[in-house]
């Protein structure tokens, strides 16, 4: 065939991104400190059709010591399409790494499992966007926050609007800052907002799994869990945790009594407290 053959460009580009997808690749072309290598790979890994999911930490000595909040925004946008799972730890990059994560979400295609860690924004509106985004993607099937503010009391309303959205959403685990030293953070636990969360969770079609950590809320919030329990016909766990909350112990006393009024639930649910010291 001619050497402009497409077919040409098809291979050359399959055989480029999964060069440049490497981990070692994109620190490598981090570290060089020249703006064109780095923008030259991310963009040859966006074309990558692979599957594979793909993970980041951020830890200082993890390889990415060198990477600014501009270029982890251009990182995250510039992943590849089809990717299934994206996991992010100990991001120091604040709202430019969680928006370019939500700007990924909105395209990507083939998403299905998102797992975000020991990281911090600041900002309930940039929490507010990423949930905006997972509610129009029907791929999503796991959603995992563990220690971060991205979900928190001033943008609990949002995050519930979006959950009565993600059709495909199996399981959902949320771990607030309520168990952190220092704590409690009240814009990184849902606290009086667990009610209108725990409704928009009532209005889920798909999820099966349920749980929430450290989110300093009351026996108010357990009560409409209870609420969206017997509206929900889909969920078969839940698991609730607090740790440091002044309304620990009337909380786990709610749940006891969740656990004796959903007994006899269709489908049945169970129901798990973790009483963390």
């Amino acid at each position: 065939p001619p050497d402009d053959d497409p077919k040409y460009t098809i291979v050359n580009d399959a055989v480029a991104s999964t060069f440049s997808r490497s981990y070692a690749t994109l620190q490598a072309a981090c570290r060089s400190g020249i703006k064109g290598n780095w923008s030259a790979t991310i963009q040859s890994m966006s074309k990558n059709m692979k599957t594979d999911g793909m993970e980041f930490d951020f830890e200082a000595g993890k390889g990415w010591d060198e990477l600014s909040s501009e270029m982890a925004n251009d990182l995250l946008i510039n992943l590849p399409r089809n990717i299934e799972s994206l996991r992010i730890d100990n991001s120091p990059h604040g709202s430019l790494l969680i928006d370019g994560v939500t700007e990924y979400v909105r395209t990507s295609k083939n998403l299905k499992s998102l797992y975000i860690s020991y990281t911090t924004v600041g900002d309930k509106d940039v929490g507010a966007r990423l949930a905006k985004a997972l509610s129009q993607v029907g791929t999503i099937e796991k959603l995992e926050l563990h220690d971060t503010d991205l979900v928190g009391s001033r943008n609990a309303v949002e995050w519930g609007e979006a959950l009565t959205e993600m059709k495909s959403l199996k399981k959902l685990i949320i771990q607030g800052k309520g168990k952190f030293e220092g704590g409690p953070f009240p814009d990184a636990m849902l606290l009086d907002g667990g009610i209108q969360f725990f409704e928009g969770v009532a209005k889920s079609a798909s999820l099966e799994r349920l749980s929430m950590f450290y989110h300093g809320y009351g026996k108010e919030a357990i009560v409409a869990l209870g609420n969206a329990l017997t509206n929900n016909h889909t969920i078969t766990e839940v698991w609730i945790g607090e740790k440091g909350s002044t309304k620990k112990d009337e909380v786990k006393a709610a749940v006891e009594k969740l656990k004796e009024d959903m007994k006899d639930r269709i489908p049945k649910v169970d129901i798990y407290y973790m009483d963390s010291k």
